[in-house]
């Protein structure tokens, strides 16, 4: 069973979900492949290219092949890639 949160991880918790709350925009989209990094893309700018040119393989290649990714979030652990 995991250790309940510290004080100090609460609050890193609830300040990081203030500034996601904050996104000035509604064409960010997120993906990651299960590294430390988060990928921020131009979402209406991917899905314009996959219904144009057709997916890739894997989302991450789709997103090179489009030329949509605008930068990537480092976080300090691992961030599990899971479907479903």
């Amino acid at each position: 069973m995991a250790e309940p949160l510290t004080q100090a991880e609460r609050k890193w918790l609830k300040d990081l979900q203030r500034v996601l709350d904050r996104c000035p925009s509604t064409r960010l989209g997120f993906f990651t492949i299960g590294d430390p990094e988060v990928t921020v893309i131009d979402q209406p700018a991917t899905d314009t290219f996959e219904r144009e040119h057709g997916e890739r393989g894997d989302y991450c290649i789709t997103v090179d092949a489009a030329g949509t990714c605008l930068g990537r979030l480092k976080f300090p652990e691992r961030v599990h890639s899971t479907a479903g």
